[in-house]
């Protein structure tokens, strides 16, 4: 385990060892608190070195923009164009770095399909459909038109 987390574990248990003689009540606290503590330190190692590529098509649907929008650099990128035959080989792409796939012609629909590792040669696969006829989904649109959202 690491330093962090063993040093939150005994503090909390030592904590609730002295507040065991005040009241039982503040020591079960005190435990729950440690609890959380070292649960949000396990979450935020698990959150580390994850690089997600985000595919999107371009206004003029003349280019495929692949964007890093994880926490580390994406390493080995592979990107393929489903329909059009196209692929392109990436060394690493950077964190919050765009890269540009320019295509030969505009396209109506095209599928991406994307593959690439982490630091630690940990594969991730990602499926995109663009289109230019259909506007992108947008993530914080509400499920019902609520509060006069369009």
């Amino acid at each position: 385990m690491e330093r962090s987390l063993v040093f939150v574990m005994v503090a909390g248990v030592g904590a609730a060892a002295g507040l065991l003689i005040v009241s039982p009540y503040l020591s079960l606290i005190a435990l729950v608190v440690a609890g959380v503590v070292a649960m949000a330190l396990v979450i935020g190692r698990d959150a580390r070195d994850l690089p997600d590529i985000e595919a999107s098509l371009a206004e003029d649907a003349r280019s495929v923009m692949l964007r890093n929008t994880g926490n580390a650099p994406a390493h080995q990128v592979h990107a393929s164009l489903v329909p059009i035959g196209v692929e392109v080989d990436l060394s690493s792409l950077a964190v919050d770095a765009v890269h540009e796939l320019p295509l030969a012609e505009q396209v109506t629909e095209v599928k991406v399909v994307l593959t690439f590792k982490n630091s630690e040669d940990q594969p991730f696969h990602r499926t995109a459909l663009l289109s230019a006829l259909h506007p992108e989904r947008d993530p914080l649109r509400p499920a019902f038109n609520i509060f006069g959202y369009k």
